[in-house]
């Protein structure tokens, strides 16, 4: 059984990670920290193999509490995968830099990106079977047509949208759907479900292409 601690200063954040993670039978989270100081507190005690830690966290920031964690269980240490929002390669040199991450990933994540990573750190081949679905056959029951309906909505609608998936913000999302929703009620309903499951790579795909349907639409009429 891995053990995984999630440590990020967003319950909704957490929520979905622990909702990917225990999808996955040899998964257990064994505990949520919102802050640096609750993930040292709780690795002290639980003992995890794998902690994904937030960077960016109020108070104590995720570099320090990895450093502090790495120190107190210097004998076994658990592997800590930083967590981020930002994609900028200089940011990811610099958490890479610091010696105490032992790898990097961008919220949000992909689910096979992160199982994959957790197979390669601890050395597993069952946490990543044949018959784990690729990402096209999971966008494949997604609600169809779901680029055009969005195409319908204002440019600064879609980039705020874009913006909140971006940042990993699930409340900030949820309320941006409930206005859609007054505009348009396909789009949103086609929308809530993803977001619901945190299928965030699908909305971003839905995103650029109802833009470059935008684009395209724009240079006809030009």
């Amino acid at each position: 059984m891995i053990r995984v601690l999630i440590a990020d200063d967003q319950a909704l954040v957490r929520a979905g990670f622990r909702v990917l993670l225990e999808s996955e039978p040899d998964i257990r989270v064994v505990g949520e920290a919102a802050n640096g100081e609750e993930a040292i507190t709780l690795s002290r005690h639980e003992h995890p193999d794998v902690v994904l830690m937030d960077i960016r966290m109020p108070g104590m920031d995720g570099l320090e509490a990895a450093r502090a964690i790495k120190t107190e269980a210097a004998i076994t240490p658990p592997i800590i995968v930083a967590l981020t929002a930002s994609s900028m390669d200089e940011e990811r040199d610099l958490v890479m830099r610091s010696g105490v991450m032992d790898d990097f990933i961008s919220k949000p994540c992909r689910e096979d990106e992160l199982l994959e990573k957790l197979r390669t750190h601890l050395g597993l081949d069952y946490l990543y079977p044949d018959e784990q679905p690729d990402i096209d056959t999971c966008t494949a029951v997604a609600p169809a047509g779901g680029a055009e309906l969005l195409a319908e909505l204002p440019t600064d609608w879609i980039d705020q949208l874009h913006d909140a998936v971006l940042q990993g913000d699930k409340g900030l999302l949820d309320q941006l759907i409930r206005k859609v929703e007054e505009m348009n009620v396909p789009a949103a309903h086609s929308l809530q479900p993803i977001a619901d499951r945190y299928e965030y790579d699908l909305l971003l795909r839905w995103f650029n292409d109802a833009l470059e349907a935008k684009t395209r639409m724009l240079e006809e009429y030009t």
